[in-house]
């Protein structure tokens, strides 16, 4: 059991899920093999203590649906989809019962909590409350639930593992990407239309995943005595990103790269910050010479649709006016603007439109514990995991990120496990006086 348990927590056990999950991916396989990883997670659950490796299974699931859930009906939805809840909240049960640990306890339960209420009362304007209404009330309560159980069972500092997380969920993407284009007829096409999708997700929600793990190479790259190699899987994830065909995506990543490349680039020597930056430089012609005929379609795609806002602004002019009518408490999370259903493609406005000023309120809430608790301290692992933060929140300035499960499930990870690392060092400070 203990050599069992040594393994879960190390970087080989987060490589073997990642693995795994890039061939369930690519051959179709999450029907049969997603039962068999729901059942070790359930165990996991339930036989661990400190509940970190459940964290592996969870964030990688996202990236093994290869059969498009946006085409299911009632009727062909997988088992496993049925079988997720109930395998994860019966492991909760038992793991609370037999643990006794505290549930409703962590920095963010104050913003959880006003941003539940808000929505309870957007339901008194909303235009229509029907069963959709409240399957979405009990979606946003598990952002909660993942937030409450991880808060409560994460033992010490896992910051480390995580980001050994991040890491490979990135190579995982960057390759499902790769391969999606090696297997459509017309690569040309594909990219001249933008016709990337996944399956478990289209071209903004693929950007938005690689916006939060591509930092984590940095950090490796800048650790690393050998950091020319981590580089090369930069810019190869780089070019993964531009190929999302996402321009918000691409525009949020641009915020934040100055910021990554002043960490991996800046030496005391400065022959060191040159080579690094002549390495960087130089593996990136050499990925854009492998495969010039593409990225030059696209350039002449982002050439074409140049800086056209694609009717954001007039949705964000709505969301303002929708806001302006209902401020206190919002027009519901159905939130219609005349007879249509708008995603508003801005937090700030998407979340004054739905939920009102009360809404508002526990967004900011969150926004402020997220950064404080993950700055507590200012290390090369906090500031690495604050500015992919930062690079999510700004493509949520144009797209609908924040409450989405692509990242609010990751966010909430985030903050528990620096609220389990900042315990640790105040136990460390007790402990020295």
């Amino acid at each position: 059991m203990q050599a069992l348990k040594r393994f879960l927590y190390s970087p080989y056990y987060l490589a073997l899920i990642s693995l795994a999950t890039l061939l369930i991916w690519t051959f179709q396989l999450e029907q049969t093999l997603a039962v068999v990883l729901l059942i070790i997670m359930f165990l996991q659950f339930a036989f661990l203590e400190d509940t970190i490796p459940t964290v592996a299974i969870f964030l990688n699931a996202m990236f093994m649906i290869g059969n498009g859930y946006q085409n299911w009906t009632m009727e062909t939805i997988p088992l496993y989809v049925y079988l997720t809840p109930f395998a994860v909240i019966l492991g909760i049960v038992v793991h609370f019962i037999r643990y006794q640990t505290r549930f409703f306890q962590g920095k963010m339960l104050v913003g959880i909590v006003i941003m539940f209420v808000a929505v309870l009362l957007s339901t008194f304007n909303a235009a229509f409350v029907n069963l959709n209404y409240f399957f979405y009330l009990i979606v946003g309560m598990l952002y909660g639930l993942v937030y409450f159980v991880y808060v409560g069972s994460f033992k010490g500092n896992h910051s480390k593992y995580l980001m050994t997380m991040f890491l490979f969920m990135g190579l995982v993407v960057s390759f499902e990407i790769v391969i999606y284009y090696l297997r459509v007829p017309d690569i040309a096409a594909a990219i001249a239309n933008k016709e990337i999708h996944l399956g478990w997700g289209v071209s903004n929600y693929v950007a938005t995943y690689l916006i939060m793990f591509i930092p984590a190479s940095f950090y490796f790259a800048k650790k690393s005595k050998v950091p020319e190699l981590w580089v090369l899987l930069i810019v190869f994830q780089m070019a993964a990103l531009a190929f999302t065909l996402s321009r918000a995506g691409l525009i949020a990543f641009l915020i934040i790269l100055p910021m990554l490349l002043v960490y991996l680039l800046v030496d005391k020597k400065w022959t060191r910050t040159v080579l690094n930056t002549i390495v960087l430089v130089g593996f990136g012609y050499i990925i854009y010479l492998l495969a010039e005929e593409y990225f030059i379609l696209l350039w002449e795609r982002f050439l074409d649709r140049g800086l056209d806002d694609t009717g954001r602004i007039e949705i964000w002019i709505q969301g303002w006016e929708m806001f302006l009518q209902y401020p206190l408490f919002g027009g519901g999370i159905f939130a219609k603007y005349d007879t249509v259903y708008r995603m508003y493609h801005n937090t700030f406005l998407h979340v004054l439109a739905t939920m009102g000023i009360i809404g508002f309120i526990g967004l900011l809430h969150q926004l402020y514990t997220q950064f404080r608790v993950v700055l507590t301290k200012w290390t090369p692992d906090r500031i690495i995991f604050v500015i992919a933060m930062l690079g999510a929140h700004a493509h949520g300035m144009v797209d609908n990120i924040y409450l989405m499960p692509q990242f609010m499930i990751i966010l909430m990870v985030i903050v528990a496990v620096y609220e389990s690392a900042n315990k640790e060092v105040l136990q460390g400070m007790e402990q020295v006086k």
